[in-house]
């Protein structure tokens, strides 16, 4: 079953137009989660969200038993894993919510298709975002592994400062990626 989604996500590899595509519902999909959760206030997958978000600043697991196909894989999603945190606080956000773990990891999506979401998934205004969202960042942030994470730490100081820039009187300030 794994070999046979692996080789799926390496066909993809090779057929531009469908990582375009694919990455295209995922951006679909994306703006549809955070929309719903401005509009309605609320998150509806908290254990996704956490879930991802410990994923991203703690990366996949080591073990010893690993094959090298698990260790290759985890090595790629450990990549990915930087690359989603290099996005500014919005997409970051956005992407905890709107894919489950095994959407973006590894072995689910081809690398085109996630070079696509990644370049796409800040667009848009900045989003003001709901309280429950900063509830469960603030909850993660003691709980291990996030409790001993500086980069966590640096991304919570980004999301607060990023949400004070929308809130003033002047408006957003643009942002820029770091």
């Amino acid at each position: 079953m794994h070999a046979a989604r692996l080789n799926e996500v390496k066909s993809r590899e090779h057929n531009p137009r469908q990582s375009c595509e694919e990455g295209q519902t995922l951006i679909s999909q994306a703006q549809s989660v955070r929309n719903d959760i401005i509009t309605g206030a609320q998150l509806k997958r908290r254990v996704v969200f956490a879930r991802n978000i410990k994923l991203f600043f703690g990366g996949p697991r080591h073990s010893l038993i690993d094959s090298s196909a698990t260790r290759a894989r985890k090595r790629l999603t450990r990549e990915r894993c930087e690359r989603i945190c290099g996005l500014r606080p919005d997409g970051v956000i956005t992407w905890a919510a709107a894919f489950p773990p095994s959407t973006w990891t590894a072995s689910s999506m081809s690398n085109s298709a996630f070079d696509y979401v990644e370049e796409h998934i800040e667009q848009g205004l900045p989003v003001v975002w709901p309280s429950e969202i900063f509830e469960i960042l603030n909850d993660l942030e003691v709980e291990e592994p996030l409790n001993l994470s500086s980069k966590y730490k640096g991304f919570l100081e980004a999301v607060r400062r990023s949400e004070q820039e929308k809130l003033t009187p002047a408006g957003p300030v643009p942002r820029l990626r770091v």
